[in-house]
């Protein structure tokens, strides 16, 4: 997996929590609404191999630069005792140190991320790829103009979204507002 060789992720999600961000009830939410039928031993192993992704990457301290869209950190998935338990881990990571997490207000109506999920890990090599999600997984680009235009994108969020202080107190406010 590219995560567990990058020295810097970069990743834009219009309205999910990042996977690698995810707590167990939040991933379990998830997969259990897309995955209709399927035995609970199967959603059990993709909910852990999601919740496996950050530990797994910490330990090598990359950065880690997420921008998501309000209604990522509004929008109850699960039920509140999943969402609050989702929006405290993102306070936590944030706080600690972990990642920088950004906000893009739902009062910036047409902004340029307007499109499908998106990461930009930096390998060792010094080489950055852009990796798409789709619904089958993902998709990874490593054209130089390719790369170029998404980290012009992913700075374009970064610009829209509030400080990573005022996101975590978008993300506080929220919590405290779940009952």
């Amino acid at each position: 997996m590219l995560e567990r060789s990058a020295t810097h992720i970069s990743e834009y999600h219009p309205i999910l929590i990042p996977g690698p961000l995810q707590t167990a009830g939040y991933a379990q939410a998830l997969v259990t609404a897309r995955q209709v039928g399927v035995p609970k031993e199967r959603i059990e192993k993709i909910v852990k191999i999601r919740i496996e992704r950050l530990p797994a990457i910490v330990p090598k301290r990359p950065v880690l630069w997420y921008v998501v869209d309000e209604i990522v950190a509004t929008r109850v998935i699960g039920n509140e005792t999943v969402m609050k338990e989702q929006l405290a881990h993102l306070v936590s990571l944030a706080t600690a140190g972990t990642i920088r997490f950004q906000v893009i207000p739902g009062d910036v109506r047409m902004h340029c991320g307007l499109c499908s999920p998106f990461r930009l890990p930096t390998l060792a090599s010094g080489q950055t790829v852009v990796f798409m999600e789709h619904t089958f997984g993902g998709t990874v680009f490593d054209r130089p103009d390719q790369v170029r235009q998404m980290a012009t994108l992913f700075g374009a969020l970064q610009a829209e979204a509030l400080s990573p202080s005022r996101s975590i107190d978008l993300v506080r406010t929220t919590l405290g507002g779940l009952g």
